[in-house]
């Protein structure tokens, strides 16, 4: 997982840009997760998160890591989401991956991170084993957040509201599953 390789397609020719990753990003690693707000991408992955505007990077690591207040490293980002005005961004456990590590979530605005990890479920935030934030989507409809991942083994679904409160709604999922590795909100028309 610590090998990572960036490719960037322009409508016509593919370009591989891991070096220009790699020089900005000391910590770069496989990617897990990438989001266009508009004007920048955010993405993260195996021991990095960072921006790219284009032509330059910037490492967001040790930024995220500090707001995070964890020692845990390598640092796993899962998934990265958009909702107009700032980023939700998801992690612990990586995807595939071998190494445990406890869920974590965080917002990013304006260039300040904000450790939303306190508002998780104890039983999310602190397992027996391990957890993760694995899929983050935003409802402009409910202008709430939708997350899934896993704690234990055990599935987990949760939403956020628009003052950062959680509402577990791992009930709804069957208690069978493992993990959710995908949320989408979208609105039925007929």
């Amino acid at each position: 997982m610590r090998t990572g390789v960036l490719l960037k397609f322009d409508g016509q020719k593919v370009m591989d840009i891991t070096r220009a990753i790699r020089s900005a990003v000391p910590s770069f690693g496989s990617v897990q997760s990438i989001e266009w707000n508009g004007k920048s991408w955010l993405l993260g992955g195996y021991s990095f998160l960072a921006s790219y505007d284009g032509s330059e990077f910037t490492d967001l690591t040790s930024q995220i890591s500090n707001a995070l207040k964890t020692n845990t490293s390598p640092l796993g980002v899962n998934t990265i989401s958009w909702n107009g005005r700032s980023w939700l961004i998801g992690g612990g456990t990586l995807v595939a991956g071998l190494v445990h590590h406890y869920a974590w979530l965080a917002s990013y605005t304006d260039g300040s991170f904000l450790t939303l990890t306190e508002t998780l479920p104890t039983h999310i935030s602190h397992p027996k084993s391990s957890s993760a934030i694995l899929s983050v989507v935003y409802s402009p409809i409910s202008n709430e957040w939708a997350l899934g991942g896993f704690a234990d083994n055990h599935a987990i679904l949760l939403s956020i509201n628009s003052r950062n409160e959680v509402s577990d709604k791992s009930y709804l999922v069957n208690e069978s599953m493992s993990y959710v590795t995908w949320v989408a909100y979208g609105e039925l028309t007929r």
